[in-house]
This record gives structure tokens, sequence and C-alpha cells, in this order.
């Protein structure tokens, strides 16, 4: 399947239709609020945070994804509540990819409004509501 089907397939899957190939839906534990994890590639990350902590508040007020990809060049992006997704290219902190929660290959996690997909072409993750992004080492695009 071309990558372009796949991106279709894990659109069509967050948006609740049939999917076009089988996913496995994991779960990650969570720690203070906050879940981990990363593609097989570690060139992938995210954290989602589901409420403020004692030492961090998320946009509106959360929950919150936030992933970044380690190369060809270090970006975030981040998923609040609300509105579209957010990139910020080269940030300060660069904390990227560490963690033993893999979300390997034809997996599927949820939390809160959030769905994210692995697929070896990268992820897709989506809000309820269709805001979202795919990230991979060739590109990233928001919606």
């Amino acid at each position: 399947m071309r990558p372009s089907n796949w991106i279709l397939a894990a659109l069509f899957t967050l948006a609740g239709a049939a999917p076009l190939y089988a996913q496995t839906v994991v779960s990650f534990p969570e720690v203070n609020g906050i879940v981990f994890f990363s593609m097989p590639s570690s060139n992938i990350g995210c954290t989602y945070i589901a409420r403020p902590t004692a030492t961090y508040k998320p946009r509106g007020g959360g929950p919150e994804l936030s992933c970044d990809r380690r190369e060809p060049s270090y970006v975030n992006i981040d998923l609040g509540p609300t509105g579209p997704a957010q990139r910020t290219d080269n940030p300060g902190e660069q904390p990227c990819c560490l963690g033993s929660n893999t979300l390997q290959y034809g997996q599927t996690w949820k939390g809160g409004p959030f769905t994210c997909q692995s697929a070896d072409f990268g992820l897709v993750c989506a809000r309820s509501d269709g805001h979202g992004f795919t990230m991979s080492k060739a590109k990233i695009e928001t919606r």
C-alpha cells in the first residue's frame, strides 16, 4: 500500500470508519497523570498529560498531547483541548524519545480525546474533533 493510502487508512480509523488494515489498541501506564510513549524508530516520542500536575499546566487546562521528532530537525507538535495542532521548530528543550513504552507499528493508543496510530510511514494523531497531525522523518503536517 502506498504511503498516501496508509494516511487515508489512519484518518478513516481516527474518524471512526472501518480501518483498511488491522490495528491493535494498546495502553500505557499513567504516572501522575502523564503517559509517555515512543515509536520503534526512537525518532518520535509523545507525552500525554490528562490534567494539570504540580509542575505543569497544559495549554487550555488540558488534556494535552505533545509529540517530538528528533531527526532530521527537532520539531514539537502540541495538541491541546481545542483548536488546531501547534508546531514549534527547534524548541529550546529537547527531551525526545526516552522511555520503555513503545507504540509498535500497527498499534493504536487512545487517551482522553486523542488517538494515535503508529505505522512504518510515521505517526498519525488526532483529537476527537478531527484536529491533529501526521509526523514522520520525511514530513510533518498539522490540521
